[in-house]
């Protein structure tokens, strides 16, 4: 009997132990597992493009032009304004757009699919009309405005509209640097009055115009004024008020101002009679000629002294070979050379303009079709003896109405001498490069290119530098061999050396195996807290499984397996690096069932859930 009485007590707390341990796993899946789909719980609007975030990853969706419909909807945390009580935030994803593609295939990089995705938007405010699909997105240094529709603006009350007045020019560009080329709405607006700030109460504003925007897009918006009339004492920001609120932009692009560009005496190089110094003060710097714009510099860098001449032909269009030039060539030469791409404004005449499409009445149709070569030599007038020619990509044009004359821009990364021609019958370059930009992630470093148009385009070599000189290969992106529309490239570093500055570029190869290397960016890549993500594929049919980490510095993790009755079968130490690292583990001894896998490090420890099902 005595045995007996002992041997209930102990049978019972075993099945005790069990049933409270089975509880416990339960209610800890419940609180950390409860999603197992890939959820995002943070949207922002940067740049180029829209990053979701989750648990472990950062993947980027591009959205370009018209690569937009709804996809899957979660309200935004944030309430709704009271007289639009039914609002929701949404993100706009076409099936079979470009973006929408690229979204899903860096999905299967990570073993998820669409039907796993669900969007949550936290960091979100909503759009101005009653129509569900329209919501803002506020960064940090300008108002990225999202709608369909016309608006009517009104400064304090009154409204702005159309009229008799001159004609101004307002151009609407989704994103300063980098668009899709189908991202710019250009429209000639007459005003019957061009507001003072000061009549107003908006502070510090330079000037406030009347417009009509129509279907702007989904990136956000630029203004770019001619002739409109500076107002108040205010540096930066315009302040426009709609019907339902007022919207507040941060630093604008430019405001053009009265820019008289006039032709000058001809035949010869002509130095401006201002010059300017870079500061690095991120305004634009014009370089003038007896107040005559000549060319302007978006000050992005600390270039020192820039000094400038220009070339006025006289006589007939110049040629080299079957291709023409423009009667107006340029020279700039800082007394630093930038170490970044630096935004270049370049001014001609309608005049010249005229001439030059008259001896291209073949290939030069537009101004888009306008090619920009920069040649090394830093001599005005030396078309016939120029070398080293790069060409680059035109990012924008414009015609000012109250100069009857013309503007291109470029991003260029030395300066030198810039010769403005017609199309090319065979590109010195293959591949028209746009942009190439790096990215500090959680994940590494994330990059992403864009190119105009390719031909004979076998792929991209990603190269890293720690110092600028010796280069390493990384990578390898495959082309899209010849297409004459525009493509986003994109290659995650998991591997960057923390806190050190590390320096990448591209080296395009023909399939003939002639290459060229881009522009070189620098990245400085921070320590980042710890993340850890989700076993996948889970629930898992084979034997081997995946759990992506983020570390914030060099570490072993201790980590344990426990099925359901809380008896620990497997145990493994694994070593990471500082940064991202993806683990791998071999579960083909353990039998099909669910686990509860704790991993230890030294921030603390987590819990993750895994099912097998062999």
């Amino acid at each position: 009997m005595i045995f007996k009485c002992h041997i209930k007590p102990i049978f019972f707390m075993k099945t005790l132990q069990t049933i409270v341990f089975t509880i416990l796993f339960l209610l800890v899946s419940n609180i950390f597992f409860a999603q197992d789909y890939l959820a995002f719980t943070a949207l922002r609007a940067e740049g180029y493009g829209i990053y979701a975030h989750d648990l472990g990853h950062e993947i980027p969706i591009q959205v370009c032009g018209n690569d937009t419909a709804y996809y899957k909807l979660i309200s935004a945390e944030q309430a709704p304004p009271a007289e639009f009580p039914g609002m929701k935030a949404a993100l706009k994803l076409a099936d079979g757009g470009l973006g929408f593609t690229a979204f899903k295939d860096t999905l299967a990089s990570y073993n998820y699919n669409m039907s796993q995705v669900e969007l949550k938007f936290t960091l979100m405010t909503l759009g101005n009309d009653t129509e569900f699909q329209d919501w803002f997105v506020i960064g940090d240094t300008e108002t990225r405005f999202y709608h369909n529709g016309i608006y009517t603006f009104y400064l304090d009350g009154s409204p702005l509209v159309t009229g008799n007045m001159p004609v101004f020019q307002l151009e609407i560009d989704y994103q300063t640097f980098n668009n899709c080329f189908d991202d710019v709405l250009s429209s000639i607006t007459q005003y019957t009055d061009v507001v003072d700030a000061s009549a107003g109460q908006a502070a510090d504003v330079r000037a406030i115009a009347a417009a009509l925007l129509s279907d702007v897009g989904n990136r956000g918006i630029r203004f770019v004024f001619s002739q409109i009339q500076p107002a108040g004492a205010g540096t930066t920001g315009y302040v426009f008020e709609s019907a339902t609120g007022k919207i507040e932009l941060g630093e604008v692009f430019d405001n053009m101002g009265a820019a008289n560009v006039n032709i000058p005496a001809t035949g010869t190089c002509i130095t401006p009679s201002s010059t300017v110094t870079s500061t690095n003060s991120g305004n634009w710097l014009h370089i003038l000629n007896n107040g005559q714009r000549v060319a302007s510099i978006l000050d992005s860098e600390n270039m020192g002294l820039i000094t400038t001449e220009f070339y006025v032909n006289s006589g007939a269009v110049r040629t080299v070979g079957t291709l023409e030039y423009m009667d107006r060539n340029f020279t700039i030469t800082p007394a630093i050379q930038p170490s970044n791409p630096v935004r270049v404004r370049l001014y001609f005449t309608a005049t010249e303009w005229q001439d030059f499409v008259s001896a291209n009445p073949d290939s030069l149709q537009a101004m888009s079709d306008i090619t920009i070569s920069k040649f090394s030599v830093s001599d005005c007038d030396a078309i016939n003896n120029a070398s080293g020619e790069v060409t680059l990509a035109l990012l924008d044009y414009g015609y000012i109405p109250t100069d009857n004359s013309y503007y291109l821009d470029v991003e260029v990364t030395s300066f030198s001498t810039f010769f403005v021609n017609g199309p090319k019958s065979s590109s010195i370059l293959p591949v028209k490069l746009v942009s190439f930009e790096g990215k500090d992630t959680k994940d590494g470093v994330s990059l992403k290119w864009l190119t105009a148009s390719e031909q004979n385009n076998d792929g991209f070599e990603i190269q890293k530098s720690s110092d600028g000189i010796d280069w390493s290969r990384i990578g390898w992106v495959k082309g899209q061999g010849t297409s004459t529309i525009s493509n986003m490239y994109f290659y995650n570093d998991n591997s960057p050396s923390v806190g050190d500055l590390v320096y990448y570029r591209l080296k395009q190869i023909d399939f003939d195996g002639k290459y060229s290397f881009s522009p070189i960016i620098s990245i400085s890549y921070s320590q980042k807290e710890e993340n850890i993500g989700l076993f996948y594929p889970n629930p898992s049919f084979i034997k081997e499984v995946k759990l992506n980490y983020t570390s914030p510095a060099n570490n072993v993790l201790l980590i344990s397996f426990f099925d359901i009755n809380g008896k620990m079968v497997l145990q493994e130490n694994k070593s990471v690096v500082a940064g991202f690292n993806q683990l791998n583990f071999d579960l083909n001894a353990l039998k099909a069932g669910i686990y509860l896998v704790k991993i230890n490090s030294k921030q603390g420890g987590f819990y993750r859930k895994i099912v097998l099902d062999k």
